[in-house]
């Protein structure tokens, strides 16, 4: 998710938000920029497997365990359990893109509607607040049983450990082809998440679609992931930055984390976070050339550039979505990683996706989150 869509998510729960307050910062101090220490991963642990698996605590996952009466039942289970690749090869392609979550879309899309938000207690959807809709989507701010089938999908694939950082649960609708999912940082306790999910394009005759919600929930996870408070140094006097200072703040603290990367709206990353050393190793010459691009106030100009940017380099990234920024490209490498096969090649593309099977964490990540949606799809 772009750092555009964070900035603008959290505006409108702020105005919008459980109960209609409105949100007022006092100052806060900077963060001390120096004092970096490595991040501490997050690991799965027993805690986090669902009632029907085991924990394995050597390799750290969670699993089901089948029994199998032959060495060809074994063999069929373990590759249903591992093909992923019809969620993931449509993207790969090119067939299928992922909704852009970027405000500077360069499509016409419906405007987006807020219908419901939930809070989430003890992994649970509690109380809710609507939202006023028009008339044609006063079906789908009703539809509770859809929304609770949603949560119900989230629960069964995204371990407790980083679930529990999800204090927020928005229903909301841009029409078809929208945007599907969204996730953006609670601007009273940056430690937690909103996620935002569309039903419409979350369903498919009436069940869950097995391709593009998937591919799309992985993928804000990826931000949840990559982005999560143990990864950037979080500094409260961006997060909670007025439209008419937000600029000038970050470009002050965007100045105080060189040479390490700048999360926009957000902080700077640690020294050894995922987001910095991906920075580091594959966006680091290219960052000139993208800023340059994001300065183009002409959105049509803009996505000229950035799709000459992409042509210009389409072998670095594996998807053109990914080629929008940073947060994006580690986004669309990360749901490769979990959904895709290990690649053997040597370019730059693969090269991202196999940077993420250095973090044995993210590893064992891996193999609990491929179980868990070959079992739910």
């Amino acid at each position: 998710m772009s750092p555009y869509k964070l900035f603008i998510v959290a505006a409108i729960l702020a105005i919008f938000g459980l109960g209609g307050y409105l949100y007022f910062s006092t100052p806060q101090p900077e963060p001390n920029y120096a004092a970096y220490i490595e991040p501490d991963p997050v690991t799965i642990t027993a805690e986090d497997c669902l009632p029907e698996e085991e924990y394995d605590p050597v390799e750290e996952v969670c699993f089901v365990e089948y029994i199998c009466e032959s060495d060809e039942e074994c063999a069929k289970v373990e590759e249903e359990l591992i093909s992923l690749g019809y969620i993931i090869d449509p993207y790969l392609e090119g067939e299928l893109t992922i909704s852009s979550d970027n405000t500077r879309s360069g499509e016409e899309v419906p405007a987006e509607e807020l219908l419901v938000l939930y809070v989430v207690e003890e992994n649970a959807l509690s109380a809710s607040s609507t939202f006023p809709v028009s008339e044609e989507v006063q079906g789908l701010q009703d539809d509770s049983s859809s929304h609770a089938a949603l949560w119900d999908f989230v629960k069964a694939i995204i371990p407790l450990s980083y679930l529990k950082t999800i204090a927020y649960f928005e229903i909301f609708t841009d029409g078809v082809d929208g945007t599907l999912a969204a996730v953006a940082r609670d601007i009273e306790d940056s430690k937690l998440w909103t996620l935002s999910l569309d039903p419409v394009d979350s369903f498919e005759k009436g069940s869950l679609n097995g391709v593009v919600l998937p591919f799309s929930l992985i993928h804000e996870f990826g931000h949840i992931v990559t982005l999560h408070e143990n990864q950037i140094v979080l500094n409260a006097s961006l997060l909670n930055a007025s439209e008419e200072t937000a600029e000038q703040k970050n470009a002050e603290a965007r100045s105080k984390c060189e040479p390490l990367y700048f999360v926009y709206g957000e902080g700077c990353a640690r020294l050894d976070s995922y987001v910095n050393t991906f920075y580091q190793r594959f966006w680091k010459e290219l960052a000139p050339r993208i800023a340059e691009i994001e300065a183009i106030e002409d959105d049509e100009e803009y996505f000229v550039a950035l799709e000459t940017f992409y042509l210009e380099n389409k072998n670095a990234f594996v998807t053109e979505y990914a080629a929008t920024n940073v947060e994006e490209d580690i986004a669309e490498s990360f749901a490769t990683f979990i959904l895709a096969e290990q690649p053997t090649g040597k370019g730059l593309r693969d090269q991202k996706v196999l940077f993420f099977y250095n973090y044995p964490e993210l590893v064992s990540l891996r193999d609990t989150l491929r179980a868990r949606l070959a079992r739910s799809l």
